[in-house]
């Protein structure tokens, strides 16, 4: 599911229009407005710059569940502080979320990325070959 698709049913739920929904919003801080074309490009999913403010006044005005809003958005939640992140890391990473952990299918690696490989002691050129340096 997408933020636009959530938006969309829940305008179907409340019998609500894109100009309903822009009139309900209001101003935006910075005396932005929100008009129906740009309620429509969200709800399409052609509108992918969300703004917390917008984010905030449709969870309101539409009625959405907070959480899963907030997660398709792909923005951090107004009263998520840093360290509130931090525990919610901890607490995937004490339970071992799959996200955590390096996948060997595709190559990422758990080491910095200087250290992956031991160093090579010959120098070689790009050809392979073996370069001897000069005396």
């Amino acid at each position: 599911m997408t933020f636009g698709a959530l938006v969309a049913e829940a305008m179907r739920r409340k019998g609500w229009g894109d100009y309903h929904v822009s009139a309900a919003i209001g101003l935006l801080p910075g005396d932005k407005v929100i008009n129906n074309t740009q309620i429509r490009r969200i709800r399409t999913g052609e509108r992918q710059n969300l703004t917390r403010d917008l984010v905030e006044r449709l969870v309101r005005v539409l009625d959405l569940d907070e959480e899963q809003a907030w997660f398709l958005s792909g923005l951090w939640p107004p009263d998520l502080s840093i360290d509130g992140y931090r525990r919610y890391r901890h607490r995937l990473a004490v339970v071992g979320a799959s996200s955590d952990r390096p996948r060997p299918n595709t190559g990422r690696s758990w080491r910095p990325a200087d250290r992956r490989f031991a160093p090579d002691r010959r120098r070689r050129d790009r050809r392979g070959l073996r370069v001897i340096p000069a005396a």
